[in-house]
C-alpha cells in the first residue's frame, strides 16, 4: 500500500492485463490499480501511455474526498480498453491532457467529488467519453468523439467538432 505516489515524465507502453474474469474489489488496470487512498496523493505528471490493452489506464477503488488522484501534462495514445478510467467511491482530476485513439470512457460508480477534464483535447476516442454524471467538463476540445453522459450543469466552455491539427507522430 502506497500512501503518496507521484510520476513524472514516465512511459507506459503495449502494457495489457490478463485476460480472464478473475477480479477481487478491483479494477483491471494497464497503468495503475489503486485502493484506498485516504488522505493519500497520486500525481502522474508529464508520462506518455501508449498501446495499452483490455483493461482501464486507471482503476481506483474507494478513494475518500480528501484524496484528489491528479494527472496533468500527459499523452493517452491508443489505449484499447474497456475505459480510461474507471472505479468505485473516487475522484480524479485530468488537466492539460491529450487523448487521441483510445477507446473507453471516464466513468465510475459514486464518484465522491467528481471526475474533472480540465484544458484536455480529446481526438477519435472510440466510444463516448463520459458515461457518469460526475464527469465535469471545463475548456476541454473534443474531436470525432462523443460526450456521452456528463455534468452538463457544472461543465463550462465545452467546444465540439473543433480540429486540434495534432500530428500523427507522438513520439
Amino acid at each position: 500500500v502506497v500512501a503518496n505516489l507521484e510520476m513524472y515524465d514516465c512511459l507506459f507502453q503495449s502494457n495489457s492485463v490478463p485476460d480472464n474474469n478473475y477480479q477481487h474489489d478491483s479494477y483491471k488496470a494497464t497503468v495503475l490499480y489503486s485502493y484506498w487512498g485516504r488522505n493519500g496523493t497520486l500525481i502522474m505528471d508529464r508520462c506518455r501511455v501508449y498501446d495499452g490493452l483490455r483493461g482501464a489506464c486507471f482503476g481506483m477503488n474507494y478513494y475518500d474526498g480528501t484524496a484528489q488522484p491528479v494527472v496533468k501534462n500527459s499523452l493517452f495514445v491508443n489505449n484499447q480498453g474497456p475505459e480510461l478510467a474507471h472505479g468505485y467511491s473516487w475522484n480524479m482530476r485530468w488537466l492539460n491532457c491529450t487523448f487521441t485513439g483510445n477507446s473507453g470512457s471516464v466513468s465510475g460508480r459514486n464518484p465522491s467529488g467528481g471526475v474533472w477534464l480540465r484544458n484536455c483535447i480529446v481526438q477519435t476516442n472510440g466510444t463516448p467519453i463520459g458515461s457518469s454524471e460526475s464527469l465535469v467538463i471545463q475548456d476541454s476540445m473534443f474531436y470525432e468523439t462523443a460526450l456521452g453522459t456528463y455534468n452538463a450543469i457544472a461543465s463550462s466552455n465545452v467546444q465540439l467538432d473543433i480540429n486540434p491539427l495534432l500530428k500523427s507522430d507522438y513520439s
